[in-house]
């Protein structure tokens, strides 16, 4: 009972300050930070969660001053009360311009702007700003507008055309934009940012230049690109997952046929080392180019693989290459439950044969590397001569 007393209060009390009923903000929290569900202009929030320092912002309208809250403070007070650190300005100033206009530290983090018929100057604040202090400024004009806001902060100058909107974050020097720079289209999508494009319902953590589009997709970042419903990177960089419940499990791996399931235990990938030499020596390529990055192989799994190579002077003035197939099967690879992985038949390595060479004394070597559990891939170049290499491989495996 006290609970609906205290909703009633408060309506009574908002209504009272604006002149009308209350329009309520998509959340409300706790001040010590908690969400609790949604509310909107019909449904209050659920009464078993909203407790005295509860508050809430009116949608549409600033709060009464400088970091306060409308609600209930721990003395039992219904009203306007200041809110300790900077969570007050965590609201929305809705505003129709009349001329230019210049934030503060203390102004509500998101700036719904109409320009109100004319290009109008928005100065961003120079002195006094908190570290990390984040504005989010919507031009909230029609589609159809030609007015713009132009956002201001020294020699800088960021643009906002009619029915967009742009992110800037401080870092104690200068403002920077689009620090929220992604798309993200669907419900219950988390963790999604950093310039990344987003579609599906509850796609979660892709991020940094990530690509994940269909339900469920996840961990596609780091420029990882996921297409189709459960696909997952698994956060390995630039790898590729395309199609439903495809996984790709090394870094550039291009996953593109699966099992229809999600525990992904009949997979076809691609993976490509690249590297270069200047001696004669072995020297291990890795996945992409980058060193450290090998093709893992998982516990009780077998994997087929199928090798083409390349490789060139740097003045190519010579050039080979190699196909290993094993009379078109193909090498295996596997490892038995915990063990060490090994070429199967036993074999200590792969040694293909060269199908073109116009000069050059180089070798492609193939082996299964127990300290890593990897398929390895390794080159001898020429002892003077800077030699360029390019390795691509098609796995066919099958995880227990």
């Amino acid at each position: 009972m006290r609970h609906i007393l205290k909703i009633l209060i408060l309506v009574l009390c908002t209504y009272a300050a604006y002149g009308q009923a209350p329009t309520w903000s998509y959340q409300y929290k706790t001040t010590s930070g908690g969400l609790y569900g949604n509310i909107d202009t019909l449904h209050k929030p659920d009464l078993d969660y909203f407790e005295v320092d509860d508050y809430f912002h009116p949608r549409g309208y600033n709060t009464a001053g400088t970091n306060t809250y409308f609600g209930i403070n721990s003395a039992g007070t219904v009203g306007f009360h200041t809110i300790s650190g900077g969570g007050g300005t965590d609201c929305i100033n809705v505003e129709i311009l009349t001329g230019t206009k210049t934030l503060t530290n203390s102004d509500c983090k998101y700036q719904f702007l109409d320009p109100n018929g004319a290009d109008r100057i928005i100065n961003l604040p120079t002195v006094g700003v908190d570290l990390a202090k984040v504005f989010v400024i919507r031009n909230t004009a029609l589609y159809t507008s030609e007015y713009e806001i132009n956002v201001k902060f020294g020699l800088n100058d960021w643009y906002i055309l009619s029915d967009n909107e742009m992110y800037f974050i401080y870092d104690g020097t200068s403002w920077y934009d689009n620090y929220e720079t992604n798309v993200a289209i669907g419900n219950y999508n988390r963790n999604n940012y950093g310039e990344s494009v987003v579609v599906g319902y509850s796609s979660n953590n892709n991020y940094n230049h990530g690509v994940a589009v269909g339900y469920n997709t996840r961990d596609n970042n780091d420029y990882g690109t996921g297409i189709g419903a459960y696909t997952t990177c698994n956060g390995n960089q630039y790898a590729v997952a395309l199609g439903a419940k495809r996984e790709a499990k090394r870094r550039g791996e291009v996953s593109f046929l699966s099992d229809e399931t999600t525990n992904h235990k009949h997979q076809e990938t691609l993976l490509h080392w690249i590297g270069t030499t200047s001696n004669a020596t072995e020297t291990e390529l890795y996945l992409n180019g980058v060193s450290g990055q090998r093709c893992g192989i998982e516990e009780n799994s077998v994997v087929q693989f199928h090798v083409k190579a390349v490789a060139k002077f740097a003045d190519e003035t010579a050039v080979a290459s190699w196909e290993y197939s094993n009379t078109n099967c193909g090498g295996f690879i596997r490892r038995e439950g915990l063990g060490n992985v090994q070429i199967v038949p036993v074999a200590t390595n792969i040694i293909p044969s060269k199908h073109v060479d116009d000069g050059g004394n180089w070798i492609l070597k193939i082996s299964a590397d127990t300290a890593n559990n990897t398929l390895k891939i390794s080159v001898f170049g020429n002892a003077t001569t800077t030699v360029q290499w390019h390795v691509v491989a098609q796995l066919t495996e099958i995880l227990d």
